[in-house]
């Protein structure tokens, strides 16, 4: 038995090697609806926004708006989801380096049983000491690409971007799916807008925050 302790030995060193250089497991796929074929009047975007603001006040103060700052309206905007679905944002804060919306979804034209979303990434690192994990009720300077079907956002900690978060989400066709969570939680003084990804998938873009966010260009928010 001494004999045959090398050649144990030597099995579990190569069985440890080979352990270690097993390649990761692979990211997950995204289902991604097709792209939207419609596209909304000016007249029908702006009966969707004016239509959700008022029948949805409350939620809107729910989530800390301010629902008369002329500011914050700037930031409304509505997309066609599909034949029947909309995308509707409402501004609800806006500042000196950040500006964030409460996204609404609106089914078959019917603005009372608009729902305002709340995203949540299990498995992500939380932003708040009271979450078990990332949530946001509002999204900061968002995006939403109709053909790629991809929302985005990024919220600044402070004006030169060295901290904060980003994350996209993609439409299958009944919600969205969490893409990419990017998070720097230290202000560190680093290059606005670049900061580590904590949680993607497949089709997660290299850099949202610079990709989509008011980091575009380095050029600071705008």
């Amino acid at each position: 038995m001494r004999a045959l302790r090398p050649w144990l030995a030597l099995l579990a060193a190569t069985a440890a090697l080979g352990a270690a250089a097993a390649p990761p497991a692979p990211l997950p796929v995204l289902k991604v609806a097709p792209a939207s074929a419609r596209a909304l009047s000016p007249q029908l975007s702006a009966s969707r926004i004016t239509g959700v603001r008022r029948l949805h006040t409350a939620a809107l103060l729910q989530r800390q708006c301010d629902p008369d700052d002329s500011l914050v309206r700037q930031h409304d905007q509505a997309f066609a989801l599909d034949a029947h679905r909309e995308l509707v944002f409402i501004g609800c804060q806006a500042g000196a380096y950040n500006a964030n919306v409460v996204v609404f979804v609106v089914d078959h034209g019917n603005l009372a049983t608009a729902r305002a979303l709340h995203f949540a990434v299990a498995g992500a690192p939380a932003i708040a000491d009271d979450a078990p994990a990332f949530e946001l009720q509002r999204l900061g300077w968002p995006r939403f690409d109709p053909v790629s079907q991809r929302l985005t956002e990024t919220t600044f900690y402070r004006g030169i971007g060295d901290c904060g978060h980003a994350a996209s989400w993609r439409w299958d066709g009944a919600v969205f799916q969490p893409e990419t969570v990017q998070l720097q939680a230290d202000c560190n003084g680093g290059p606005s807008g670049d900061w580590p990804t904590v949680w993607r998938t497949a089709s997660s873009p290299g850099n949202v925050a610079r990709s989509f966010g008011p980091a575009r260009g380095d050029s600071g928010p705008r």
